[in-house]
């Protein structure tokens, strides 16, 4: 695979979660923090999760997802169901194209 082509895959599975979660992107959580702020603030971590490059195991439940999210966001220690709903569908799109090659 070329790197064009994973770029464009991670292209699809961003659309496809942010059109899940709709306007709610920007909406206000805690403190000046929006659901943007705390997706962009656990999106690196979950990533290398999610590939398989990091000592956690890849979630294979959306209570995993949910109960890792919570415990590892910034300064807001219940989870945010519209951060969840992004990581749900990001993944789900991302690594169902992936197995499909």
């Amino acid at each position: 695979m070329t790197l064009n082509e994973q770029y464009e895959r991670e292209a699809a599975a961003q659309d496809a979660a942010l059109e899940a979660i709709g306007e709610a992107y920007e909406k206000h959580i805690w403190e000046g923090w929006c659901v943007c702020d705390f997706i962009d603030a656990l999106k690196p971590e979950l990533d290398l999760i999610m590939t398989g490059r990091s000592t956690y195991k890849p979630f294979t439940s959306k209570k995993d997802l949910r109960k890792w999210c919570a415990d590892h966001q910034p300064y807001y220690g219940k989870p945010i169901p519209e951060v969840v709903k992004y990581f749900e569908v990001y993944y789900k799109k991302l690594l169902r194209r992936r197995s499909k090659r």
